[in-house]
């Protein structure tokens, strides 16, 4: 099923296993730098810009070294990769989710392959439907429970993407097109349609994997929050504004805003756009790990204070494994994607790389 892809004749057999150690290397050590930045800010020190500009420049010295020397592995089926030069706060889950859906509307069988960052099953194997699962629903993390109840799709968790899609099909499973998640530098998997998703977040002030200012002719640039500080290719590029979704009810309620999420003063901003005022927020990193008597502190002081505690759908996944959020009140807020410029544009050109010139 897997086929090795091999670029101007020249195969380098240990290119899968550079690649691999870079990326958990990237990801221990961005990490640890991510969460360090906030402390060594406050004594003067940026660590992020130095941590963005030497993994920018790796990792477009891997993605160069992949396309010249390397093997790319091919699944069979189109790959729609759906990733961000940033670290997170890019909104790539609700742009995932848009892209399923509107392939599930056209008759496709979609999966979704997600590493499942920080959950118990990132170095291990979950299926994940709307209906099913596999292993308990706490054990995939904050973002494949939304994946699969908003896109309807099966979504796949582990960090080992082709191995894993490998046992599912293995299984007689079967699909037509699978959306790799959080996918841009997953350079060692043969891509049929990359969309990139951009921000206004500069690189000086959070991580960012990659900076790019060339772009190829099966990539596709979508800004979500802000326009991108960098050139991008007009033609190739799409705007989506992420809108929040807050029942009416609460709009008259003190509300205490408390959010694990990246980059959550776009989430404020949304908010009061739709003049929805937050009496109080409180905003955690993202993927934070909430603990039972946390969130019961957290329900402590609502009620002693007479807030409404409001939290978004990725914050109440964990919450649901301590508490009954409808017992105790607390109120959640959704999201849709709201396309700025033409969606049947961008949907179009996904449609011809995957099903008209499949690069498979």
């Amino acid at each position: 099923m897997i086929r090795a892809k091999r670029h101007d004749g020249r195969v380098c057999s240990d290119s899968r296993k550079i690649i691999g150690v870079w990326r958990i290397s990237e990801s221990i050590c961005g990490r640890e730098v991510f969460e360090t930045h906030a402390r060594a800010r406050r004594g003067g020190v940026s660590l992020i810009g130095a941590a963005s500009w030497t993994w920018s420049t790796l990792n477009s010295v891997a993605r160069r070294f992949v396309q010249q020397w390397g093997t790319q592995a091919s699944l069979g089926v189109p790959v729609v990769s759906v990733g961000n030069l940033q670290a997170g706060g890019a909104g790539k889950t609700p742009i995932a989710i848009e892209i399923a859906r509107e392939l599930k509307a056209r008759g496709k069988t979609v999966w979704i392959l997600s590493r499942g960052y920080r959950s118990a099953l990132e170095r291990s194997y979950g299926v994940l439907t709307e209906s099913s699962h596999t292993h308990p629903l706490s054990d995939y993390g904050d973002e494949a429970p939304l994946l699969a109840a908003h896109s309807r799709a099966t979504v796949i968790v582990g960090a080992k993407r082709i191995e894993n899609f490998k046992r599912y099909w293995a299984s007689g499973a079967r699909c037509d097109l699978v959306i790799l998640d959080d996918g841009l530098q997953q350079f060692g998997l043969k891509k049929d349609f990359d969309v990139v998703c951009v921000t206004d977040a500069s690189p000086s002030d959070y991580f960012f994997r990659e900076r790019r200012t060339q772009w190829s002719e099966r990539e596709w640039v979508i800004e979500t929050k802000g326009s991108a500080p960098f050139q991008t290719p007009t033609e190739r590029t799409s705007q989506v504004k992420l809108v929040s979704q807050i029942p009416e009810s609460l709009r008259a309620k003190k509300l205490w805003l408390i959010s694990g999420i990246g980059r959550p003063e776009h989430l404020l901003q949304s908010l009061t756009d739709q003049n929805v005022q937050m009496s109080k927020t409180t905003f955690l990193p993202d993927h934070h790990a909430y603990d039972g008597e946390e969130i019961k502190a957290f329900i402590r002081d609502a009620r002693r204070q007479e807030f409404t505690l409001a939290i978004t759908e990725k914050d109440a996944l964990k919450w649901k494994a301590f508490v009954n959020l409808a017992d105790e009140g607390v109120e959640v807020i959704g999201y849709g994607c709201q396309w700025v410029s033409d969606r049947t544009l961008f949907f179009e050109a996904l449609w011809k790389s995957c099903f008209v010139s499949p690069c498979i």
